[in-house]
């Protein structure tokens, strides 16, 4: 009994001690596609966000060049597992239910192989505390 607990105990110690993938061990063989033309990307993610805005056709695009990324790998937050492809980041500013302009707000889509898997709202709380909220996932 005692060298079942010895063994038990050393097995666990030497567990406890592995290395876990980090996220640079994840995009080194993650798979991207091809780079999306940026009208091309814009075009894939105005279409997700053809259901999610009150507004969408007056909503007002400031997207900046797609880049290689991940989304989505910080499970504490529950954004479930990660995923890699290009990255096109965006400020929208749309209506709200009242007509009015409400500012812009932050958007990130994910693009692999010419479709948009990913989309997340950026934003924070009303004491500045940065929130995170998947608002599209294929």
């Amino acid at each position: 009994m005692k060298t079942m607990s010895l063994v038990l105990l050393m097995f666990f110690t030497l567990a406890g001690c592995a290395a876990g993938i980090t996220s640079n061990e994840i995009r080194l063989d993650a798979h991207y596609g091809p780079q999306p033309e940026f009208e091309a990307a814009q075009a894939l993610a105005t279409e997700v966000m053809q259901g999610v805005l009150k507004d969408p056709y007056s909503a007002q695009w400031s997207c900046k060049p797609t880049h290689q990324g991940q989304l989505g790998d910080h499970a504490g937050f529950g954004l479930g597992t990660a995923m890699t492809g290009w990255i096109l980041p965006c400020d929208i500013n749309s209506k709200n239910s009242y007509g009015a302009y409400g500012g812009a707000e932050q958007y990130v889509f994910v693009i692999v192989d010419g479709v948009v898997g990913r989309a997340m709202h950026l934003g924070h709380t009303e004491n500045g505390v940065p929130t995170e909220r998947i608002i599209y996932n294929k």
